[in-house]
């Protein structure tokens, strides 16, 4: 992964910016030699990285859609078990494979979490 793999978005109402993994722009591929150790801290980091930015985003904003922001941390939270849940079931055939797999899988969900969170701070309602 390198810099180009790096997006940079504003979430915040004040114009503070973070910054997120592109998961169009990875080459998942190079990834197929996968073991279950860095999967579990892969889900670690991106999901607990989303969940750090809700609850920056709160924090900053207390009076803005802390409800919904609610809900999606609820839903980062439901996305963390049912990976780690996932990784733990006894796997059939290339392992590496199945991991590159949950691990596409994870960062389509982390990025449509994003998503929904942008649009959260884009929407000009209290």
């Amino acid at each position: 992964m390198n810099f180009r793999d790096i997006q940079k978005i504003t979430i915040f109402a004040n114009g503070q910016t973070a910054y997120r993994l592109s998961v169009n722009k990875i080459n998942l591929n190079k990834y197929r030699v996968m073991n279950l150790r860095d999967f579990k801290k892969d889900v670690e980091y991106f999901v607990g990285d989303f969940v750090d930015d809700c609850s920056l985003f709160i924090s900053i904003n207390p009076n803005k859609s802390s409800d919904k922001v609610e809900s999606i941390i609820e839903e980062a939270v439901d996305l963390y078990n049912d990976m780690k849940n996932r990784a733990n079931q006894k796997v059939e055939g290339k392992k590496g494979v199945y991991f590159a797999s949950l691990r596409k899988e994870m960062f389509e969900k982390v990025d449509s979490l994003y998503e929904r969170l942008s649009d959260i701070v884009a929407n000009k309602d209290k």
